[in-house]
């Protein structure tokens, strides 16, 4: 059981469905970082601020990691736990980046 024998699943008709990504949030050929953001590796989140969305644990994972200071956590959403999360990142090397309620422009070049 579990496992996928060409489109069924153990003998049961089954479909695909293919959430798939927008076309306009497919890589830009001209995307350029910020130049303060160009040496850093980027990890991006995209979501309500929420406990059980448990951003936080990013937050502790980069706190520990020896490369803390190459890397700068972006949280892109609103939600109760904003304040939180904003403390929580002042304690990394680079502060983590929280903006909430963007327009879909600012966000593709985000995920660029």
């Amino acid at each position: 059981m579990g496992f996928v024998k060409g489109k069924n699943i153990v003998g049961w008709p089954s479909t695909v469905i293919s959430n798939g990504v927008l076309e306009k949030f497919h890589p830009l050929p001209d995307a350029k970082r910020p130049k303060a953001l160009q040496d850093k590796f980027i990890i991006l989140s995209v979501g309500r601020l929420a406990k059980e969305k448990e951003q936080y644990k990013i937050i502790k994972a980069i706190e520990q990691s020896k490369y803390q200071d190459k890397i700068q956590l972006v949280l892109i959403g609103k939600g109760i736990c904003k304040q939180e999360l904003l403390e929580m990142g002042r304690s990394l090397a680079n502060p983590v980046m929280i903006d909430g309620g963007i327009s879909t422009q600012a966000l593709i070049e985000w995920y660029n």
